[in-house]
């Protein structure tokens, strides 16, 4: 019963609040980022697209921009977050992986740092 008032509560909070979205995601934000060289923009972007949906919900890939946007479950600690991955070349022409995780609800007082989890999770796929 105690679960389901606090579940209550969580809806109600969200419907006065409101939850951000995928869309409000962009690679202007700040992020935890990856420089890798000698890697094609492909593999990069292939490795990121095979890491996100082992850990998260995948809401959009679209590798003609190099994006892939997912969200984390509900859990006992709040809504989850939701995550922005960007993979494009820099002038060098080494590649950038850009991992921007943000609360759905502002009101969280935590959030998990997807940026370090699927940085290393695709440096790992890429060296397997």
């Amino acid at each position: 019963m105690k679960w389901i008032v606090s579940l209550c509560s969580m809806a109600l909070i969200v419907a006065l609040i409101g939850c951000a979205s995928v869309d409000s995601l962009s690679r202007d934000q700040a992020g935890t980022t990856q420089i890798f060289e000698n890697r094609s923009l492909s593999d990069v972007f292939e490795a990121a697209a095979e890491v996100v949906p082992r850990e998260l919900k995948p809401i959009e890939i679209d590798r003609s921009k190099g994006t892939i946007k997912a969200e984390s479950k509900l859990s006992d600690r709040g809504f989850g977050e939701i995550v922005a991955v960007y993979v494009y070349e820099l002038n060098s022409g080494d590649i950038e992986l850009k991992v921007i995780t943000q609360k759905k609800l502002n009101t969280q007082t935590t959030k998990k740092d997807w940026g370090s989890i699927i940085i290393e999770a695709v440096i790992w796929e890429l060296n397997d």
